[in-house]
C-alpha cells in the first residue's frame, strides 16, 4: 500500500524552524521572504511514500528586540503534493503574534485515485484497519475513487530553554469525505487511522527534546480522538525523532539551503490496528529555496 506518510505533518519538522533561530545568533531575518519548501518522505509500516512542495511567503512583524517579539511573524503558503495513491493540496495562513504561541489555519484537499486500499470505507465503526485486511479489501477491489476535503485549526505552543525545546499543537480538524450512500467510517491512510466520513478530529502532538543549530533530537506523545467514532478507534502513540540539518547559510545564498534529514519512529500504545512493539518508521529529506534573497544585517 502506497499512501500519503502524515504521521502526524511528520511531527520531527516541528522545530526546524527553531533550530534555524538559533543558528542566525544576533541576525535577524529578512522582513520579506517568499520560500519554497521541498518534501520527500516514506513510511514502513504500513508502507507510504510522498512527494510535497510548499510556496510560502512570509513577513517579519515589527523590529523588537525583545525575546518574546522577536521572531513574530505572519505567513500564507499553498502546497501540493502527489503519491502513487492520491494527489493533496493545501492553503493554510500562519502567524505568531509572540514567540511562545502560534496559530495556523489551513484548507486540504485530497484526490484518491481508487488504488492501494487508499480510500475504504463502510458503515461498521470496527471496520478491520489491519495491514491484512487492507490488502484483502484491495485484492477484493474494494476501494474506490474519491475526494476529501478539510479545515483545520492549530493552536501551537512552543518554548526552549537553552538547549531544551518544548513544542504542544493541538488541531480541531473538520473533513467531509465523498464516500459511498450509507457509509459513516473511512480508513485515512495517512495518518493511519478510522475516521467519520463526516465529522470532527481531535489530535494533540507533544515533543520534547535537544535542540543545536544542526540538530534536534527528542521524543513525542501522540493523541488522535476521532469524534462520533465508536469501538475504541482513539490512538495514543509515543515516538522517536531526530533531524540533521547540514548548513543554513541563509536568506543571502537562498536558492538551497537547509538540507535536513529527518527520522522518526513512532510506537502506537493504543491503535485498533497497529498496537504491537514493531514501530511506524518515517524517513525524509526536506530543502529551502528563498526567492527573495537579501543580506541579513546584525541586531543593534
Amino acid at each position: 500500500m502506497l499512501t500519503r506518510p502524515s504521521v502526524p505533518r511528520l511531527a520531527a519538522l516541528l522545530l526546524l524552524a527553531a533550530a534555524s533561530a538559533r543558528a542566525d545568533g544576533g541576525f535577524q531575518e529578512p522582513r520579506h521572504r517568499l520560500i519554497a519548501t521541498t518534501f520527500t518522505v516514506g513510511r514502513v509500516y504500513p508502507i507510504g511514500l510522498d512527494q510535497q512542495v510548499t510556496l510560502t511567503l512570509k513577513q517579519r512583524i515589527g523590529d523588537s528586540e525583545d525575546l518574546l517579539f522577536k521572531t513574530r511573524f505572519w505567513s500564507i503558503g499553498a502546497m501540493g503534493g502527489w503519491n502513487p495513491a492520491n494527489w493533496t493540496a493545501r492553503v493554510e495562513a500562519l502567524v505568531e503574534p509572540i514567540a511562545v504561541f502560534q496559530l495556523r489555519l489551513s484548507y486540504d484537499a485530497r484526490g484518491y485515485f481508487g488504488n492501494y486500499g487508499a480510500l475504504l470505507t463502510s458503515s461498521d465503526p470496527l471496520q478491520c484497519i489491519t495491514d491484512a485486511c487492507i490488502e484483502a479489501a484491495t485484492n477484493a477491489d474494494q476501494d474506490y475513487p474519491g475526494v476529501v476535503q478539510g479545515l483545520t485549526v492549530e493552536p501551537i505552543l512552543q518554548a526552549a530553554i537553552g538547549p531544551v525545546a518544548v513544542r504542544n499543537t493541538f488541531d480541531f480538524e473538520y473533513n467531509w469525505w465523498g464516500a459511498r450512500a450509507g457509509d459513516l467510517y473511512v480508513y485515512d491512510p495517512g495518518p493511519d487511522f478510522l475516521r467519520a466520513v463526516q465529522g470532527w478530529t481531535l489530535t494533540d502532538n507533544a515533543t520534547l527534546g535537544y535542540l543545536d543549530p544542526h540538530l534536534f533530537a527528542g521524543a513525542l506523545y501522540q493523541w488522535i480522538n476521532p469524534v462520533g467514532v465508536p469501538g475504541g478507534n482513539a490512538v495514543h502513540r509515543v515516538g522517536a525523532i531526530a533531524t540533521y540539518t547540514f548548513f543554513d547559510r541563509g536568506a543571502e545564498h537562498g536558492w538551497f539551503n537547509k538540507p535536513t534529514v529527518v527520522a522518526l519512529a513512532l510506537w502506537s500504545l493504543q491503535h485498533r490496528g497497529r498496537a504491537g512493539p514493531i514501530p511506524t518508521v518515517v524517513v525524509a529529506f526536506t530543502t529551502e529555496t528563498d526567492f527573495l534573497p537579501s543580506v541579513k544585517a546584525p541586531s543593534p
